[in-house]
């Protein structure tokens, strides 16, 4: 994950937010679809 972090620039909470159907390989690309609200008290938040 720290390697993901460092080369992509996503942030924390759009990590945790990450599963494996979110990683397009053939594409090389990562969608983010939402992200972790660790600072609202917990849980998982569509991005606008």
């Amino acid at each position: 994950m720290l390697i993901l972090a460092l080369s992509t620039g996503l942030r924390y909470g759009e990590l945790i937010g990450l599963c494996s159907n979110d990683l397009d390989f053939k594409n090389n690309r990562i969608k983010v679809y939402r992200q972790w609200q660790y600072k609202e008290g917990g849980g998982f938040d569509k991005l606008n």
